[in-house]
């Protein structure tokens, strides 16, 4: 496997809402504080290639969100409770203002704190997902969820790696070797399993329209992207299966200073397309 990124973080943790929350400071003499925040089902070492990349310049931390990495399980994964967790975690750091930059559920939780929190936020970059997503696209991410949960584990590593490998072939090595060395556990049967609280996955049921609570959620982010006031690039991939054309001009229309840029991948655009990613980052965030 590929030399990881241990000597270039310092792990660290915070009490939050009656919860442990696991982050890891990139350091760096920069006065620039930028947080990443993760998907959904994933962890924040996710982040790694994207922080290595830029801590020279900024002062890089990523956050696991409550359910995944080494943060505490919770009871409750309603949006509001993700936005209290990310305004909560910035204030103890003492990075207000900051940049921030959200992918997938990230990016979700991006527009709500961006609007909640308006005066906190410098720049927000959200890459691939809106408010909301179609009903089919809804019903794809719940089977991908299904096939997950059947995976009773591994015996090692290697094994891992190959089930990553084979689940998202349009990624970069570097980022199925994070995912086979941070994505599990061992467990008391020393078989590795995946570390996120399996209760999280009915986060996605609320990124479209599945009874009252995931209308309330939806309404809730629309509501907050018309309140974002930090300039804000949409990003999104020409063959996302979660986010298309409409719901491209839609976040556009709603958030008062945004621009799109779109990138010839799927969901995936951090670990499809690194390199265009980060250059694009880089040009937002020195705007």
């Amino acid at each position: 496997m590929s030399k990881f990124f241990e000597d270039r973080f310092k792990d660290g943790y915070l009490d939050v809402n009656g919860l442990r929350l696991h982050y890891t400071d990139w350091g760096g003499n920069s006065n620039k504080p930028l947080l990443l925040v993760h998907g959904l089902n994933v962890q924040l070492h996710t982040w790694d290639p994207v922080a290595d990349a830029f801590r020279e310049d900024y002062h890089v931390y990523c956050v696991d969100l409550r359910g995944h990495g080494e943060s505490d399980h919770a009871d409750d994964y309603r949006l509001k409770s993700f936005v209290s967790d990310i305004h909560e975690v910035a204030r103890q750091l003492d990075i207000i203002p900051f940049d921030l930059v959200g992918h997938s559920l990230g990016a979700r939780i991006g527009i709500a704190y961006a609007g909640q929190h308006a005066d906190t936020v410098k720049r927000l970059a959200l890459s691939d997902l809106a408010p909301e997503m179609r009903e089919e696209a809804g019903r794809a991410l719940k089977q991908f969820f299904a096939n997950a949960f059947q995976t009773r584990g591994f015996d090692t590593e290697e094994e891992a790696l190959e089930f990553y490998r084979k689940q998202h072939p349009t990624w970069k090595p570097i980022f199925h070797e994070l995912h086979a060395k941070y994505q599990l556990r061992r467990n008391w049967a020393n078989k590795l399993v995946f570390r996120w609280d399996p209760e999280a996955s009915w986060v996605g049921d609320m990124f479209w329209h599945s009874g009252p609570q995931g209308t309330e959620e939806i309404e809730y982010c629309w509501d907050m992207a018309g309140k974002i006031k930090a300039p804000t690039l949409v990003m999104w991939g020409a063959t996302s299966n979660l986010v298309d054309d409409g719901l491209v001009k839609q976040m556009l229309e709603v958030i008062p200073n945004a621009k799109e840029e779109k990138f010839n991948t799927g969901h995936y655009i951090p670990r499809e397309a690194p390199d265009e990613f980060n250059r694009s980052l880089r040009d937002f965030l020195a705007s």
